[in-house]
């Protein structure tokens, strides 16, 4: 594992910590070979398409839109 997300996983508290842990095994184990990294101060999956984020009292996960042609975007709600 990266050191910077090793840090990042371990300064967070529980169940923020576990939750990040499981998340990125699911990621890792269902994206094989996906590039991890940190990347706006969170850890992103895939040239940046995933990320998780901790928050003072939950664990974001997103996805980018970056790539994705006009009919992909338009199966999502709300505005970019």
């Amino acid at each position: 594992m990266n050191p910077d997300i090793r840090a990042y996983i371990n300064k967070q508290k529980t169940p923020q910590k576990d939750i990040l842990k499981e998340v990125r095994r699911i990621f890792l184990k269902t994206i094989p070979d996906c590039d991890e990294k940190m990347k706006w101060g969170v850890i992103t999956f895939a040239n940046e398409k995933f990320y998780l984020a901790a928050l003072k009292d939950k664990v974001h996960v997103g996805l980018s839109i970056k790539g994705l042609n006009k009919s992909e975007v338009s199966l999502f709600e709300g505005t970019v």
